[in-house]
């Protein structure tokens, strides 16, 4: 059957299959007369199971040693298990403390130093703090992958030049670049992930500078392995520390009661007006690093 056809049977979109052929867990032959992807029951049978072991939250790459018969199916789905039940004590650890959080707000006696003390100690750090970390060096590498920008030594005039410059950069930066598509929006592949590049030009210091913005050509398929909601939360907090960091400063005001105080005089309105303006300023710095100078 072809593609549409196992989208069909497996309930999978055609994007994800395709992904799971790039990472190796399905190869359907082709077809000899019109190279068209021909998907055996047998590869039908291992989308569901690829499938259905999604849903359990399992990892592409035990997914893979499951197909590869280097782990038992068995052994996989009890170290899943092992895996699941680490993560519901670190939702119970976490859920606790919003109880006790909400409790002691509800009774105006919060001591944030305590419950501080309380979270830092090795049997809540190690399982709760610990694993929102890796979650965060998962969905900070990611982000990083689905775009960046460099500056290349030449002007960009035509596709020859866009070639050129390309390989320098994969030169410079040893990447394993493969171009798949010449032209003034060429395309290409880094360590199989398909890229989209274009030409523009920005002033800096009263200078035309030509920079090259390279994207990720499917960016939902390399999304970080972690739960949608604190995939969520993470990329608010990877993109918006800057503002976060005023907020926290002001925190122990608000919660000693000592914020309204800083209203009414002419001293707190100054931080509070300066607090905002360092927080658009840094904001706005954040953005132009982060978009512009990558890479």
């Amino acid at each position: 059957m072809n593609i549409k056809q196992a989208e069909e049977a497996t309930g999978i979109q055609k994007r994800n299959i395709r992904f799971y052929e790039k990472e190796g867990l399905v190869v359907p032959e082709r077809n000899e007369s019109n190279d068209y992807r021909e998907y055996s029951q047998k590869d039908i049978q291992n989308l569901k199971l690829i499938r259905m072991l999604r849903m359990l939250d399992m990892p592409l790459d035990q997914i893979k040693d499951i197909l590869d018969h280097t782990i038992t199916l068995e052994a996989a789905i009890e170290k899943q298990k092992e895996l699941l039940k680490i993560r519901e004590k670190e939702l119970e650890i976490a859920i606790s403390f919003c109880d006790e959080l909400e409790r002691l707000v509800k009774k105006n006696s919060l001591d944030v130093d305590r419950i501080l003390d309380k979270m830092e100690q090795p049997e809540s750090q190690k399982g709760l703090f610990k694993q929102w970390l890796d979650d965060y060096k998962k969905v900070a590498k990611t982000e990083h992958m689905k775009s960046f920008v460099f500056y290349p030594d030449i002007a960009i005039k035509n596709s020859a030049d866009f070639l050129l410059a390309l390989c320098q950069y994969a030169d410079e930066q040893n990447l394993n670049m493969v171009i798949t598509k010449e032209g003034m929006y060429p395309e290409f592949k880094i360590d199989g992930v398909e890229y989209r590049a274009e030409r523009y030009y920005r002033t800096i210091q009263r200078v035309p500078v030509c920079a090259v913005r390279c994207t990720m050509v499917y960016p939902e398929l390399y999304e970080a392995d972690v739960p949608k909601g604190r995939k969520v939360i993470l990329k608010a907090f990877h993109y918006s520390w800057m503002l976060i960091l005023p907020i926290l400063f002001c925190l122990p005001s608000v919660l000693n009661g000592s914020w309204e105080g800083l209203l009414h005089s002419w001293q707190g309105w100054v931080v509070i007006v300066s607090l905002l303006i360092l927080a658009g300023i840094s904001t706005y710095r954040f953005w132009i690093y982060y978009y512009n100078e990558r890479g």
